[in-house]
């Protein structure tokens, strides 16, 4: 991989931290509180509020540990969880984020000798998180990045061999508008492709990570029935660690998933 395309280290977790640090300076808040409460109340108030600092720090640390573990050490920048072998043969492929993009460059980089269409549906959100405000400031989209209506991708039907779509489809809260946007993929999607979804998933793994937090995900009862609506079939779902999901999906062809 070139010089410029590697991650540095701990990029995952840094990022996630200056994107949320609205969390982290409340959980701060809350731990220097207990931690003053423990040493100014008399028994058995000064054993609570010692308790609620020490949970506040093990979730704070356990969600962070988790982060760094997964955007960062797992490998899951790689790309190997993509066959090799199937995809050779990919000509043209669309990389979709929702105002953060991490994996285009990677992802041009993995398919040389592909076209590859990048575009971004974070305008076209209704409720915009400020988490990815933060974001799209500190990494501006590059210039050739389209943006676009998440209901309408402009391509020719049939014209793409692969899509990506990597931890920004949660994004989409809206069910409906979920249903559309994977409607439009399935569109632009040639009969023998594929559209890879990566996600966190609201779960009891994430739950652990990330208590309150997971419910910014969709269960996979939710995103199944987003493919199913859409008329889109789950080919594969790959756990890439604990708290990772990827879902492999090709046109429905009337098997049921």
């Amino acid at each position: 991989m070139e010089k410029h395309m590697k991650r540095s280290f701990g990029q995952g977790v840094w990022n996630v931290i200056r994107f949320n640090w609205h969390f982290y300076v409340i959980s701060m808040c809350v731990i220097a509180v207990s931690i003053g409460f423990s040493a100014i109340l008399e028994s058995p108030f000064d054993g609570v509020a010692g308790v609620v600092a020490l949970l506040a720090i093990c979730l704070t640390c356990s969600s962070l540990i988790v982060t760094f573990y997964v955007y960062d050490m797992s490998h899951l920048y790689d790309l190997k969880w993509l066959n090799n072998q199937e995809e050779k043969d990919a000509g043209v492929i669309l990389n979709v984020s929702a105002g953060f993009d991490e994996t285009s460059a990677l992802l041009k980089l993995k398919y040389s000798g592909a076209t590859c269409h990048v575009m971004d549906f974070y305008q076209s959100l209704g409720e915009k998180e400020i988490s990815i405000q933060r974001a799209k400031k500190a990494y501006p989209l590059s210039s050739d990045v389209q943006e676009i209506d998440l209901h309408n991708i402009p391509l020719p039907d049939e014209s793409v061999d692969r899509v990506f779509v990597i931890f920004a489809a949660h994004e989409i809260r809206d069910e409906s508008d979920r249903i559309d946007f994977f409607s439009e993929l399935k569109r632009v999607l040639r009969d023998r492709g594929r559209v890879f979804v990566v996600e966190h998933i609201r779960d009891t793994p994430n739950f652990i990570a990330y208590n309150i937090g997971f419910l910014h995900f969709l269960s996979r009862g939710d995103w199944i029935e987003t493919f199913k609506s859409s008329g889109m079939h789950l080919r594969s779902t790959v756990k890439h660690t604990p708290f990772v999901s990827i879902f492999a999906l090709e046109k429905d062809d009337g098997i049921t998933p």
